[in-house]
């Protein structure tokens, strides 16, 4: 059977008790050397749907709008994870 790219968690929310969706989120050896090293590529990935929640809000630049994605705020261009894309556009900017 196929594993699901995205299901609902079986907790809430622990910032404001929305509800909390997992999924996998891609990892680089610039993200994380040591998992990538062992051949680990996916993390596991929680997202509140709450987008008014704070951990919608943690990094500095960009609002995280999904499991694997967040929007700019400066110019709203849709980013993907692995991280260390997100990290990079920001300082674009």
């Amino acid at each position: 059977m196929a594993r699901s790219l995205h299901q609902p968690a079986d907790r809430p929310c622990e910032d404001c008790g929305g509800v909390v969706i997992a999924g996998l989120e891609p990892v680089t050896a610039v993200d994380d050397p040591e998992l990538t090293a062992a051949g680990h590529f996916e993390v596991g990935s929680q997202w509140c749907t709450n987008m008014d929640c704070p951990s919608n809000h943690v990094v500095p630049g960009v609002t995280r709008v999904g499991v694997n994605d967040y929007t700019c705020q400066v110019c709203g261009e849709a980013l993907r994870t692995p991280m260390s894309n997100v990290y990079a556009h920001r300082r674009e900017h």
